[in-house]
């Protein structure tokens, strides 16, 4: 069984909306640049742990951690329950906008199509160092 894990530092970026400019009288939709650039960094992470590995081919489980930045207003209380577990991120961005940047950013990279994914687990914490911890594995 094949498990590949890695950790992508930074605040996690949900999916953004597709925009649609007109050029030419021609419409033309594009992926936000800040979504574009999030996929991009998870990309190369994604590279990095396949180590020149060839997407997977396989029915596959996907684990995601989201840790999200803790508010500078939060007391002091409210930041050591954050950290500790006892309160959750329950604000935006909503974890299905998230798994779809990790999903697309690494199709054809860790694996041939993210319709391969037939399980997910996922959660959302505060954290004072934001960033998804990513675990794809075969699933039989």
């Amino acid at each position: 069984m094949i498990k590949i894990g890695f950790t992508v530092e930074g605040v996690p970026v949900p999916k953004g909306r597709a925009r649609v400019t007109t050029r030419g009288g021609f419409a033309r939709a594009y992926t936000p640049a800040k979504t574009r650039n999030y996929e991009d960094i998870v990309m190369q992470a994604g590279k990095e742990a396949m180590n020149g590995r060839e997407p997977l081919e396989s029915p596959l489980r996907l684990s995601l951690l989201f840790f999200m930045p803790i508010p500078k207003s939060a007391s002091k209380k409210a930041k050591a329950e954050m950290l500790s577990g006892m309160m959750r991120h329950t604000k935006k961005p909503d974890l299905s906008n998230m798994l779809k940047s990790v999903e697309d950013a690494l199709n054809e990279v860790c694996y041939k199509d993210d319709s391969q994914i037939i399980s997910v687990s996922m959660r959302k914490y505060y954290s004072d160092t934001p960033c998804v911890t990513i675990s794809i594995r075969e699933e039989f």
